[in-house]
This record gives structure tokens, C-alpha cells and sequence, in this order.
């Protein structure tokens, strides 16, 4: 657990670099009342950039569409009406959107 949170605060310490502020991320998001994202970037007080952090061994795989951590990230973004979604260890980050399809679609750039 102790290097869930490392990769927690070492994410946040990325957005606040990449020009997020501070003050929009946000910790542990209650979903639906029953399910946490781990951090959620706000925008014009609406929820933007959900994220879910992950160990390194448990980073998406090549076929990302099928991956059980995408579509976790995926589900809480849309059920918070969020734009975009990542998946990361706080070192390599995985951009994602909604498809046109419903199925999450890779950004080559946030």
C-alpha cells in the first residue's frame, strides 16, 4: 500500500508540473457511492481528467480496449462525466477518451 501512495503523490507531483493546479486535483473521488478514483483533475469546478494509479506491473497491456484497468478508469470517468481518463505509476502515463464507439481510445498526447 505504502507504494500505492509513493506513486500518488508522485503523480500529482507530475500534473502539478505538466500546469494542472493543485488546487483541482483532487484524492480518493467517491463514485456512485461505492467506488474511489484516486485522484480527479477539475475543471471550471467540473471533473476533467479522472485517474487511476496503478503499480508498474500492473500497467495496461498492448490490447488496452480489453484491459480491466482501462475500462475500470474508463467507467468512473463517464459515470463522473469526465473528458479524459489515465492510467499511470507516476512515471509513464496512458491518456485516454471516450471513442465515438464507447471504447477507450489511446492519445498519442495529453
Amino acid at each position: 500500500m505504502n507504494e500505492e501512495l509513493n506513486a500518488i503523490k508522485k503523480t500529482k507531483e507530475k500534473l502539478i508540473k505538466y500546469g494542472y493546479s493543485e488546487n483541482n486535483i483532487f484524492q480518493e473521488v467517491l463514485i456512485q457511492n461505492k467506488y474511489f478514483a484516486d485522484l480527479v483533475i477539475y475543471q471550471d469546478k467540473e471533473p476533467f481528467i479522472v485517474i487511476e494509479v496503478k503499480l508498474k506491473n500492473y500497467l495496461p497491456n498492448q490490447n488496452f480496449k480489453f484491459d480491466p484497468y482501462v475500462r475500470q478508469a474508463q467507467t468512473y470517468a463517464t459515470a463522473l462525466k469526465a473528458k479524459y481518463f489515465v492510467i499511470t505509476d507516476g512515471d509513464d502515463f496512458y491518456w485516454f477518451t471516450v471513442g465515438e464507439t464507447g471504447r477507450p481510445e489511446l492519445l498519442s498526447e495529453p
